[in-house]
């Protein structure tokens, strides 16, 4: 009787050898945002006038963007143990100030009274060609930088959410479900509360549970911060899935590399277009 207790008991917590745990990023995989929205947030009059007056492609933004944030912790140095490791979707490493976020050490906050300070030290030494430049720059920075803008400029990435949907009600013969469906992300803590009480989040929590869902400002150090591995072995060691059972899917060649040398099964993620592709991927690993 002893024997067959303590065996049933060890089928309940054990993880079946064939279940995985398919982990989803959320930006570029679940969810996308508008860069539109964030051009758009100065104003018609005011990006007439800029490319009017000041002759000046709005492509380089970007590059002036970063290379603002990046002197933020010139300017106001903060001893953070923390290295700029995080990218973006072109593989561009982040400024550090963007991975203090994501990471949870500094509030949003705290980083936009050093970027306005930043930004009004660099005017003062004609930084900015124009006021209007400052303006436009200064506008785009406060929406990536404020929670509330940031998330309401988000939308649901469908194909992706599709994908979601299918791995998690994947059944096995007897009608249980195969797999575990979690989320592996860079997203600073006050945004992704506000996203999670979104309808967005109510979507996603109908297939994944709060226990599966890794996000890196919730560690409030690097540890959570894609690509460092640290990240993927916080998730092995708060779920019990062995490397081998894992399966990421994420849109930058950075995180899934990080992963694959962890021992986790990639699969890179591009867009509706690379649906077919993905599902193919998840068919020959026994997923779907």
């Amino acid at each position: 009787m002893k024997r067959k207790f303590f065996l049933s008991i060890l089928s309940i917590i054990t993880i079946p050898l064939t279940a995985h745990l398919i982990l989803f990023d959320l930006g570029g995989v679940l969810l996308t945002y508008s860069k539109r929205k964030i051009g758009q947030s100065a104003g018609i009059r005011q990006w007439m006038k800029y490319l009017l007056y000041d002759h000046v492609n709005p492509l380089s933004l970007r590059t002036m963007i970063f290379d603002i944030l990046h002197k933020v912790r010139h300017y106001i140095p903060r001893n953070t143990s923390l290295s700029a490791i995080a990218c973006d979707d072109h593989g561009i490493a982040l400024p550090l100030i963007l991975c203090e976020l994501q990471s949870g050490i500094t509030s949003s906050q705290q980083l936009l009274q050093e970027i306005h300070y930043t930004i009004d030290y660099l005017a003062a030494r004609d930084y900015f060609i124009s006021d209007c430049e400052k303006t436009i720059a200064t506008s785009i920075i406060n929406r990536i930088f404020s929670p509330e803008i940031f998330v309401n400029q988000l939308s649901p990435l469908n194909a992706g959410l599709r994908l979601l949907a299918q791995c998690a009600t994947a059944q096995n013969a007897d009608g249980t479900l195969k797999h575990t469906v979690g989320i592996c992300s860079n997203f600073d803590p006050e945004s992704f509360e506000l996203l999670i009480n979104s309808p967005f989040g109510e979507m996603i929590l109908k297939y994944v549970s709060r226990e599966n869902i890794f996000i890196s400002g919730n560690y409030q150090s690097h540890r959570g911060l894609k690509p460092n591995d640290s990240a993927f072995d916080a998730v092995i060691e708060a779920t019990g899935f062995p490397d081998e059972n894992i399966i990421f899917i994420d849109d930058q060649d950075e995180n899934l590399l990080s992963a694959r040398k962890r021992g986790i099964k990639t699969i890179k993620f591009t867009g509706r277009r690379s649906l077919k592709g993905v599902r193919t991927q998840l068919k020959n690993m026994g997923v779907l």
